[in-house]
C-alpha cells in the first residue's frame, strides 16, 4: 500500500461485495453521486456467485472513476485489503455493498478532516430495514455524546467507552491514508468481527481525531447478513481471534491510567462476547471448541484479567449452568 503513488484530494471508496445483487445498484449510485467529485470507487467482487460481477463491470464501463476487481472468495478482510492495494485515494473510505450514503457524506467528511488536519473522523448513522425505510426508534449508531474536541485516538476511544458509544464498524470512519500506512494496519484476514480489531488498533494508534456528529451512512438490517446470522464457530474463532489480539497489544504497551482502564473495560465486554459465543454453539460445536474455550480462559488469566469481577461473574455463570445441566436429567 505504501508504494502506490498518492493522489492528493482524491477520496478512496473501497466497496467489498459478496451476494447482494438485490442492494449493489443503490448503493454504487450513492457513491457516484456524491457532491465531492474527486473520488474514485473501487468495487472489489469477492467470488460472488449472483450477478454482482457483471454488475460492478457494468458500472465500470459507464463511469470511469469506477475500479472493479474480481477474485476468488476470500471473505471481507481479504476484499477490503485488495481495494487498498489498488487505491491512490489521500483518504480511505469503507462502505458496505447492502447500504449506502447520503450525497452530502464525503464533502462533509472531507471538509472536516482537511480544516482539522485529522488522521480520522468518526461520524453517526440510520438504521434503515431491507426495504430502506428508517427505523425511527434505533439510535444504536447516534453516538448520545459530545466529542468536539480534536484529541488523539486513545482518549477518544475512552471517552466513548465511558459514554457506552464506542462502535467498531468501519463505515464510520473517514480514514487518512498515510494514518494507515504509518501504523502498517490492513484487515486482519480469514477471520469475522474483523472490524472489532481494526478499529481498536487504529484508534489506539492515530495521533488527531475527531467527530462529526452527522448521521450520513444508511446501515441496512436484514435477516440474512453478517450481523444477523446466528452464531457459528466461525463467529467464536473470530472473536477470540481479535480477543487475543487486543490483549497482546494491552500487554506490549503502556497507557495512562484512564486510557488503561478504558482498554481493560473493553477487553472484559469483549470477553463476555467471545464466552457466549461459545455458550451459544450447539452440543457439537462446544465439544469441538472444548480446547478455544480453555485457551480462552487462560489467555485472560494470565494477564489477570480473572480478578476482574465481571470476569468472575461470567466465570460463575459458567459453574451454574454446569451444574444445572448435571442436575437437570435427576429431577
Amino acid at each position: 500500500m505504501a508504494n502506490v503513488h498518492v493522489v492528493r484530494g482524491l477520496v478512496s471508496i473501497i466497496i467489498p461485495i459478496y451476494n447482494v445483487e438485490k442492494y449493489l445498484r443503490e448503493c454504487v449510485d450513492s457513491a457516484l453521486r456524491q457532491t465531492y467529485k474527486d473520488i474514485e470507487v473501487i468495487l472489489i467482487d469477492d467470488g460472488s456467485p449472483d450477478n454482482c460481477p457483471q454488475i460492478c463491470d457494468e458500472y465500470m464501463t459507464l463511469d470511469t472513476r469506477v475500479k472493479a476487481i474480481h477474485q476468488v472468495n476470500g471473505g471481507l478482510s481479504s476484499a477490503r485489503n485488495s481495494g487498498l492495494k489498488v487505491s491512490r485515494g489521500e483518504y480511505v473510505y469503507f462502505l458496505d455493498s447492502d447500504d449506502y450514503i447520503a450525497e452530502n457524506a464525503i464533502k462533509e467528511l472531507y471538509t472536516e478532516v482537511t480544516e482539522k488536519n485529522l488522521d480520522v473522523v468518526l461520524f453517526d448513522s440510520f438504521v434503515i430495514d431491507e426495504y430502506g425505510k428508517i427505523d425511527a426508534n434505533n439510535h444504536y449508531y447516534i453516538r448520545k455524546g459530545v466529542y468536539d474536541k480534536v484529541c488523539d485516538g486513545k482518549c477518544l476511544f475512552t471517552e466513548l467507552i465511558n459514554n457506552n458509544d464506542y462502535r467498531s464498524a468501519v463505515q464510520y470512519l473517514f480514514i487518512r491514508r498515510s494514518c494507515l500506512v504509518n501504523c502498517k494496519l490492513s484487515f486482519y484476514d480469514g477471520i469475522v468481527h474483523e472490524d472489532e480489531l481494526f478499529t481498536f488498533l487504529l484508534l489506539m494508534q492515530c495521533q488527531r481525531t475527531g467527530h462529526l456528529p452527522q448521521s450520513l451512512y444508511f446501515r441496512r438490517i436484514r435477516s440474512c447478513s453478517i450481523m444477523t446470522m446466528p452464531s457459528s464457530e466461525k463467529n467464536f474463532v473470530g472473536c477470540l481471534c481479535v480477543l487475543e489480539e487486543m490483549l497482546k497489544y494491552y500487554v506490549e504497551n503502556k497507557f495512562e491510567a484512564r486510557v488503561g482502564s478504558a482498554v481493560r473495560s473493553h477487553i472484559c465486554s469483549f470477553f463476555g462476547i467471545t464466552y457466549c459465543r461459545f455458550r451459544s454453539l450447539n452440543k457439537r460445536g462446544r465439544k469441538k471448541n472444548i480446547e478455544k474455550k480453555k485457551y480462552l480462559f487462560n489467555i485472560m488469566q494470565k494477564v489477570g484479567y480473572l480478578n476482574d469481577w465481571r470476569i468472575l461473574r461470567r466465570c460463575k455463570l459458567e459453574l451454574l449452568c454446569n451444574i444445572y445441566r448435571k442436575v437437570l436429567p435427576l429431577t
